[in-house]
């Protein structure tokens, strides 16, 4: 079972204290800690542990890039575990798994990065001491840490999809319940590989042929509809009635630190991606006004620039799928640059989505504390945020 090998990682780490003397390396996902980062990572620690000879005391071990309370907010990768394992074995890996204010993190490790290729500072400052010794990431390559082994970094839909090709030609035994789960962020990621997104590859429809074909092999599971297993994982993620603004942006959030070309200062930006419109959130209890919301997580994070992209089917416009940008600038002259180069943008195609007086509680897109708030839709609903962040972080470095 998953969870008896996590439980093993646990104890081995334990052992090994936090100046890690055993060697246990780690396998961390992104910051965000969204479906495709934590399954990316749980599943890679497998595959190691196996290539490794799958001894009885692991020297490998996932680690979620966030604090453990904040699992709960991911609603999607709740479902994933309880139909892949039962409702029982699920709750026995949510509590096994590692999380990043876990004491048991070491100060020193090597690590294996997945959905993403340079640490995040939250990462650096828990583990002080970290050697990325290997790399499966979808997203463009930084050109970070060359010799690293393996060094996969390769774009496509799911850094998952690459995790299931390393397994399939390795040779590795995967068994059903952790093939199935590997689909789950293939399949959400890609739209059900959906080509009208631009996101599903070749990668990607290798990786579900040989997951799919694992699981009618075991013939442990009933037939997998992928239709209906991705439209069960969408509802989960973009059922948002528990939760508050605030845990809407903390759900799945990054944080880049750009260096401005013309002062030399550092700028933190942070993107959360919310599966929900600027209305609802609006309308959650705890956003009276949003403004005030938006404040706080941007202080309790240290931004200088705060994006919060949305997500949605309009079920006033037949459930057409529509994305948001809401932006919280710090200062107005950081506003007037970064602002000017989104609305000139040939990719994203902006276009404000209309005053923000008495809608989150700004007046003349400028809040009471002087930060500067606007508020777009994006006509290219393709653009999701691995497609935005490139675009501004040059913008915000012009700041």
């Amino acid at each position: 079972m998953l969870s008896a090998f996590l439980v093993r990682a646990r104890t081995a780490l334990q052992r090994s204290g936090t100046g890690n003397v055993l060697g246990v390396q780690m396998v961390v996902g992104n910051e965000a800690a969204d479906l495709d980062s934590v399954v990316s990572a749980i599943a890679f620690s497998v595959f190691v542990h196996r290539r490794n000879g799958a001894q009885e005391e692991p020297r490998v071990a996932p680690v979620i890039a966030i604090p453990r309370n904040e699992f709960a907010l991911r609603t999607d990768i709740k479902h994933a575990l309880n139909v892949c394992f039962g409702e029982n074995e699920a709750a026995n890996i949510t509590d096994s798994l590692l999380f990043l204010d876990s004491p048991l993190v070491p100060s020193t490790a090597e690590a294996f990065l997945t959905d993403h290729n340079v640490p995040a500072p939250s990462l650096t400052t828990r583990i002080e001491t970290i050697s990325v010794v290997g790399i499966v990431d979808h997203h463009a390559d930084e050109r970070c840490f060359l010799n690293a082994s393996p060094r996969l970094i390769e774009p496509c839909g799911s850094a998952s999809s690459l995790v299931a090709h390393l397994f399939e030609t390795e040779s590795i035994p995967i068994d059903s319940s952790l093939a199935q789960l590997l689909l789950a962020p293939i399949l959400l990621d890609t739209v059900n590989l959906n080509q009208d997104f631009n996101r599903v590859t070749q990668r990607d429809r290798d990786a579900v042929a040989f997951l799919t074909r694992i699981l009618d092999q075991a013939g442990d599971k009933p037939p997998l509809n992928c239709d209906a297993y991705f439209a069960a994982l969408q509802a989960a993620k973009f059922d948002t009635s528990s939760l508050s603004a605030m845990d809407l942006l903390r759900k799945d959030y990054k944080q880049t630190a750009c260096k401005s070309a013309s002062s030399g200062r550092t700028i933190q930006m942070g993107i959360s991606s919310v599966g929900t419109s600027v209305q609802d959130l609006v309308a959650k209890d705890d956003a009276k006004p949003l403004v005030g919301v938006l404040r706080a997580f941007l202080l309790e994070k240290g931004l200088d620039f705060l994006l919060v992209m949305t997500s949605y089917e309009d079920a006033q416009d037949s459930g057409h799928f529509k994305r948001e940008m809401l932006c919280l600038f710090g200062s107005k002259e950081d506003a007037r640059i970064a602002s000017a180069g989104i609305e000139r943008n040939k990719d994203m195609l902006v276009f404000e989505a209309g005053p923000v007086d008495g809608v989150i509680g700004a007046t003349s897109s400028q809040s009471s504390m002087g930060e500067v708030v606007k508020w777009y839709r994006i006509g290219n609903v393709k653009m999701s945020r691995k497609l935005v962040q490139p675009i501004l972080i040059p913008l915000v470095e012009s700041m």
